[in-house]
């Protein structure tokens, strides 16, 4: 017997609307001396930055707010956004050495393409969403409420559109109860699951399909969520397969529930803000955006998936990879992180 999810993470977008949100941080003017204290340090040392994923480094002043951001994205509402970066066009470089520094406190490094690239650059390619193997945040256009293949996405805003591009959040676990009472039939089509689309991205001997991947996997009595819709589409086109009735009314509902307006959040990010999201608990979206004439002025997000190990009580099936997506940069550990321990 199904019954509602009580976790601080269970919210709806009406709840967490006040000005002083507990997910919201301020960076102390410590915390940003620190980090641009160790930029300075490099540079006077080496003469220049080092390529971003070799530049190893610790902040001390930063364990107070990494402690706090992994209790937020972990024991609390599952979000969290952090102000105060300076971000002005001739520090653009900095922004990026800042967020890898928060970011590797706070988690281990996940790869978010074949290619292994951990820090992502989020900004419109000008491909067409919906064409074969073309990820969304390579596109302008309005993303559907999904799930990263990462315990933690983070994404840290550069420059902001010239119109739209506005961040949508919705707790997963709140859509789940508002099913259960509405349309509790619905629970069993997506506790099945469905197969994905790797997007060519798979590695040697793999399907350029998955297995089935529960939109909602219960494990050691915790709730978790997986969904992207638009791999799940891709998926049948490959396959062969298609959908039925039933199974397309379960994902179209678990959608519409994501975004009425009392269930989602809205979130404007300016340039600095940093946000990151427990995936296993938040769906999130985008609306679509127009860019300024500019090139150089183009909208672009940073983007990170990190591990917690120790920290989720997931499924095993969620922290699987999609080919050469979503592995561990073990390359990029640090010695006492070899085992797959988070910094301490």
């Amino acid at each position: 017997m199904r019954i509602p999810i009580e976790r601080a993470s269970a919210w709806r977008g009406q709840e967490q609307r006040a000005p002083s949100a507990a997910w919201t941080y301020q960076l102390s003017p410590r915390e940003v001396a620190a980090l641009k204290a160790a930029l300075d340090r490099t540079r006077q040392k080496e003469g220049r930055l080092p390529p971003l994923e070799r530049w190893d480094f610790e902040v001390p002043a930063l364990s107070s707010l990494v402690k706090e951001l992994q209790r937020q994205l972990v024991a609390g509402c599952g979000v969290a956004l952090v102000r105060g970066w300076p971000v002005v066009e001739d520090t653009e470089e900095d922004a990026k050495y800042a967020f890898w520094a928060l970011g590797r406190a706070l988690g281990l490094p996940l790869s978010q393409n074949a290619k292994g690239d951990v820090l992502g650059h989020v900004y419109d390619q000008g491909l067409r969403f919906g064409d074969k193997n073309v990820r969304g945040y390579q596109t302008s256009a309005r993303l559907r409420y999904h799930t990263d293949l990462a315990d933690v996405v983070g994404l840290m805003c550069v420059r902001p559109a010239m119109k739209g591009g506005v961040s949508l959040l919705a707790s997963a676990f709140a859509i789940y109860n508002v099913m259960l009472q509405e349309k509790p039939e619905y629970l069993d089509i997506l506790c099945r699951g469905f197969p994905y689309d790797r997007l060519g991205e798979e590695g040697p001997g793999e399907a350029p399909v998955s297995e089935r991947v529960p939109v909602f996997s219960e494990y050691e009595g915790m709730l978790s969520t997986r969904y992207i819709r638009s791999y799940i589409d891709s998926a049948q086109l490959k396959s062969g397969r298609t959908l039925t009735e039933e199974e397309v009314a379960a994902l179209d509902y678990f959608e519409s529930i994501a975004d009425r307006e009392d269930m989602r959040l809205e979130m404007r990010l300016a340039p600095g803000d940093m946000q990151f999201l427990n995936n296993y608990a938040i769906v999130h979206s985008r609306t679509a955006f127009e860019d300024e004439p500019n090139p150089a002025r183009k909208r672009l997000m940073l983007r990170l998936w990190l591990r917690l190990p120790g920290k989720f009580p997931v499924a095993p099936w969620l922290r699987t990879q999609y080919g050469n997506v979503g592995v561990l940069r073990a390359d990029l550990l640090r010695p006492h992180e070899q085992g797959g321990e988070p910094p301490p």
